[in-house]
């Protein structure tokens, strides 16, 4: 879901098995493979969910009378900065939060605004 891409997933899932059959590999190793197909620096969110016991945190501020919401990450990785899908089921959108707040528009209210929490292994704390 980070890829949002099943064609070019299920390519990389090849890939990792024609480049590494046969062979014993390190975790860089496959993180380096990771971050040659996504086109960017994939290392914090392997290292969030390899090297630290505790699972990111999505931090909401759902603002209705400005109608915007902020939003952040709080996690152990200082570059933690993974995409995840808000909104609502009929209309995702895609934002990437870093550490540092961040704010959007949103029409949704508090009641109607969702994380597509089954598609990622995270925590959501809305305010």
């Amino acid at each position: 879901n980070v890829m949002n891409d099943d064609q070019k997933w299920w390519a990389l899932v090849r890939r990792t098995y024609d480049t590494f059959k046969y062979r014993n590999i390190l975790t860089e190793d496959l993180i380096g493979l990771f971050n040659e197909d996504f086109g960017c620096d994939m290392t914090p969110i392997f290292n969030q969910y390899l090297r630290h016991a505790d699972i990111p945190v999505l931090e909401i501020r759902l603002d209705e009378e400005l109608g915007e919401f902020s939003f952040r990450w709080i996690a152990d990785e200082k570059d933690f900065a993974m995409p995840v899908r808000v909104g609502s089921p009929d209309a995702w959108t895609t934002i990437t939060p870093t550490t540092e707040w961040q704010s959007a528009k949103t029409e949704l209210t508090q009641q109607s605004f969702q994380v597509a929490t089954d598609l990622y292994y995270i925590t959501v704390r809305m305010e």
